[in-house]
C-alpha cells in the first residue's frame, strides 16, 4: 500500500515537470524562435565570412596554347576566378597577376574535347601566401582541327570625299592576297572569305595618295603573321563643260574713217576642263576680241573672233569663230576710233 502510494507520488510528480518544461518552452516562443533563427544566421555568417568578406573576383582572357590543332568553333573566351585571402594581400592583386590557359598541344585528331582551365600566377602573387582560388567554369569545352593554310582576297576600304571637282580614278592593294591559317574546314571556303582593310579618309584631297594599313581578318579563327598592306588610291580632276554667256566683244584697230553702224550682239562661250577651274574663273574684260585693222571701206564684214581664254581651257568646236560687223563712213571725225562693246 505504501509502495503505490510511493509510486504515484513519483508520477505525479514527472507530470507536474513535464507540464512545467512545456510551460517553459511554449512561453513568449514568438521570441524564443526568432532569438534561434538569428543564431543560426551568426552560426552561418561566422562559417562563410572569410569567403565573404576577404574574397576577390576577377575576369581574364581565356589563353588557347596550339600546336598542329587550332579551335574551330566559338567558345567563352574570359573566365572568372575568385581569389581568398587576407585583405592586404588582396588589395596588392590585379588582373595582371594572373593568366588564364588551356593546353592543346596534346591532341592530335580532330573533334570536341574537354580541356581544364589552367592558371599561371606572377611571382608577386605567388609570394602571398595564402591563398585560395576558385576558377569558373574548372573546363572548357573545344572543337579542334588540324592547322592549315591558305590565301584571302583583300578589299581596300575608304572613305569621304575628295576636295571639290576631284574624283577617284582607282584604287589597288599590294599585296591583293594575304596568307592566312587556320581550321581546315574554314580554310577550304577561303575564296568565299574577303578581308578589307581598315578605312582610309579622301577628305578633302586633290591628289594621289599611297598609304600603309592592316587588314581586318574577317573570321576569329583565322590567323595572319604580316597584316599590312600598301593601298594605292589616284585622284584626278573631274573633266567637264561650261558654257558663259552674255560675253562683250571688244572691236579693236578701227579706221578713223570709219565708224560701225551696229554694237555687235554678245556671245555664248563653251570651254571644257577641269571642274574646279571652270567654276572659278571669271571673264575678264577683253576676254574676246575682234581686229579691224584690215578693213579700210564700208560695207558688212565677218570678222575673227580671238577668245584669250586660259590655256588649261579647250574651246568647243562649237563656239562663234567670226562676227558680223557693218561699217559706215564716219561722219563726226570727233567721235571715239575705238569702240568698247
Amino acid at each position: 500500500m505504501i509502495k503505490n502510494k510511493a509510486i504515484r507520488k513519483l508520477i505525479g510528480r514527472k507530470k507536474a515537470d513535464k507540464e512545467k518544461f512545456i510551460t517553459i518552452i511554449t512561453h513568449n516562443w514568438k521570441k524564443k524562435i526568432t532569438c534561434f533563427a538569428l543564431a543560426l544566421l551568426l552560426f552561418v555568417y561566422n562559417l562563410n565570412k572569410d569567403w565573404t568578406i576577404n574574397g576577390k573576383a576577377f575576369k581574364v582572357p581565356l589563353k588557347i596554347n596550339t600546336d598542329e590543332m587550332v579551335v574551330s568553333a566559338p567558345f567563352m573566351p574570359v573566365v572568372s576566378f575568385l581569389v581568398h585571402g587576407s585583405g592586404d594581400n588582396l588589395r596588392k592583386l590585379s588582373e595582371n597577376d594572373f593568366l588564364a590557359y588551356v593546353d592543346t598541344t596534346y591532341i592530335t585528331t580532330d573533334g570536341d574535347y574537354d580541356f581544364p582551365v589552367l592558371l599561371e600566377l606572377s611571382e608577386e602573387a605567388l609570394s602571398l601566401d595564402p591563398l585560395e582560388i576558385k576558377v569558373k567554369p574548372e573546363s572548357v569545352r573545344l572543337s579542334l582541327e588540324r592547322r592549315v593554310s591558305g590565301f584571302l582576297n583583300i578589299e581596300p576600304l575608304y572613305g569621304g570625299t575628295p576636295a571639290f571637282g576631284y574624283e577617284v580614278t582607282s584604287v589597288s592593294i599590294e599585296p591583293s592576297q594575304i596568307e592566312v591559317s587556320g581550321p581546315k574546314s574554314i580554310v577550304q571556303n577561303s575564296k568565299e572569305i574577303i578581308a578589307q582593310t581598315k578605312t582610309i579618309s579622301i577628305d578633302g584631297i586633290k591628289s594621289s595618295i599611297e598609304k600603309k594599313v592592316h587588314v581586318n581578318i574577317p573570321n576569329a579563327h583565322l590567323n595572319a603573321e604580316n597584316t599590312e598592306v600598301t593601298v594605292y588610291i589616284k585622284v584626278a580632276p573631274i573633266k567637264t563643260s561650261k558654257t558663259f554667256d552674255k560675253i562683250p566683244v571688244k572691236l579693236i584697230n578701227i579706221n578713223p574713217n570709219l565708224e560701225i553702224s551696229k554694237q555687235p550682239e554678245q556671245i555664248s562661250l563653251t570651254f571644257e576642263g577641269n571642274m574646279a577651274d571652270l567654276e572659278n574663273y571669271k571673264i575678264q574684260n577683253n576676254f574676246v576680241t575682234a581686229d579691224c585693222s584690215n578693213i579700210h571701206e564700208p560695207g558688212t564684214y565677218n570678222l575673227k573672233l580671238n577668245v584669250n581664254s586660259p590655256k588649261y581651257f579647250t574651246e568647243s568646236p562649237s563656239n562663234p569663230k567670226t562676227i558680223s560687223v557693218v561699217f559706215n563712213v564716219k561722219q563726226n571725225e570727233d567721235e571715239n576710233i575705238n569702240g568698247d562693246f
